[in-house]
């Protein structure tokens, strides 16, 4: 059996580079625009959950992903920093419009 080979990244598709990865080129950089592709997670609970729980969940949330290693490891896994992000409810619905935009203009059935 062959030995296996090291993948090379060679370019990202984040609108923007990448903190962790600076040196890899987004995808617009090396000469092949996309549309802005992004990657995210994020923790999701019922609509009906009782504000004091969504809260003391998302605190502890925020406190797990800000410890040195568990943030170390999200990072080397590619995950950016979006602790920052304190309207996530509005954030996905950007997404979901931008996406929707994108499926409308360009007739793509699902």
């Amino acid at each position: 059996m062959a030995q296996a080979e090291k993948a090379q990244t060679l370019a990202i598709a984040n609108p923007a580079q990448m903190k962790r990865y600076p040196n890899i080129p987004t995808f617009d950089e090396a000469g092949f625009p996309v549309l802005g592709l992004t990657g995210f997670s994020g923790f999701f609970a019922p609509a009906a959950i009782p504000k004091p729980v969504a809260d003391r969940l998302a605190k502890e949330l925020r406190e797990i992903v800000s410890q040195p290693d568990v943030n170390s490891k999200l990072l080397d896994f590619g995950f950016e920093d979006m602790s920052d992000v304190t309207d996530f409810p509005g954030f996905i619905d950007a997404v979901v419009k931008r996406w929707a935009s994108v499926i409308g203009e360009f007739n793509i059935s699902i």
